[in-house]
Order: C-alpha cells, then sequence, then structure tokens
C-alpha cells in the first residue's frame, strides 16, 4: 500500500473531468496506488508527448518544397560519404546535375 503522504487520496477534490482522466491515464491501476511522483509523470507524458522524427520531418517538408530543397534531400540520403561530401560542397549544382555527378 503507498502512504497517503506520496498519494493523492483525496480524487473526490478533482472535479469529473479531471478524475476521468487521471483514471484513463493510469489504468488498469488504481490513482490512489501511485505514488505522486508516478502521477506527475504520467501527466507529464501525457501532455507533453514525445515528438515523433518522421512526423517532425514530415512537417519540416510539408513547408519547404523548392528544387534546391529536392536536391538537398536527395544529396542526404546518398549512401557514399565522398560523393555526398563533394556534392554538399558545391552549392550552385541544380537537383538534375547532382544526380548526374552522384551517378
Amino acid at each position: 500500500m503507498v502512504s497517503r503522504k506520496n498519494s493523492i487520496d483525496n480524487m473526490d477534490k478533482l472535479d469529473e473531468g479531471k478524475q476521468r482522466l487521471h483514471i484513463s491515464i493510469l489504468f488498469p491501476v488504481k490513482p490512489c496506488k501511485k505514488k505522486y511522483s508516478e502521477l506527475v509523470e504520467a501527466l507529464q507524458l501525457h501532455y507533453a508527448p514525445k515528438r515523433s522524427v518522421i512526423t517532425e520531418w514530415y512537417h519540416f517538408y510539408r513547408e519547404i518544397r523548392t528544387v534546391k530543397t529536392h536536391r538537398d534531400r536527395f544529396v542526404c540520403v546518398l549512401s557514399l560519404d565522398t560523393i555526398r561530401w563533394k556534392l554538399l560542397l558545391d552549392d550552385t549544382l541544380t537537383f538534375g546535375t547532382t544526380v548526374l555527378l552522384a551517378q
């Protein structure tokens, strides 16, 4: 049993919506069985979830859609480091020229 000092025993002090939120986040364990630090962590994860790298890339590329961006994306996914570095050093290349040089 968790001590009263480290748990939320007075769920009745919260309004109904907040009570349901606590219960749904912590299900199947009741909130009164958790330590205060565990409740805080659960709420932090709920309100500030970890960002997906794929989602961030999607938003980034959705905003920037230029020919230079297509060239830069192509260069970044090249598997050979030597070719990638040569292409990254020349900022004047077009997408077509970059594809030809990478072959």
